[in-house]
């Protein structure tokens, strides 16, 4: 390997794609949201591998997604809350006595 040479990443068009992402909200939500299913499942599997290894732990993962598919379908029907618009800041003036 040459002095100072640092290789490039392997993967550009995801970095961009990842930074690109970032700038639109939607995107961002739906990413955040995948990580969240993506960490649940992986917890349940967890869960599974340890309910088997040690039987007296009883945890039904299955049942807790029930619920957390409820509250999320219940989110999704909630209306939306109107948009506070902004105030201005109080001015405040002190004055010397």
């Amino acid at each position: 390997m040459q002095e100072g040479f640092f290789p490039e990443s392997t993967n550009v068009k995801t970095k961009f794609a990842q930074y690109h992402a970032f700038g639109e909200k939607k995107a961002r939500l739906e990413i955040a949201k995948k990580f969240i299913e993506a960490k649940f499942y992986k917890s349940k599997a967890v869960l599974d591998f340890l309910s088997q290894r040690y039987p007296e732990i009883k945890f039904d993962a299955l049942d807790e997604l029930t619920k957390l598919k409820e509250e999320n379908s219940k989110l999704k029907k909630r209306p939306k809350s109107p948009k506070v618009a902004s105030k201005k800041p109080i001015e405040m003036t002190v004055s010397a006595k």
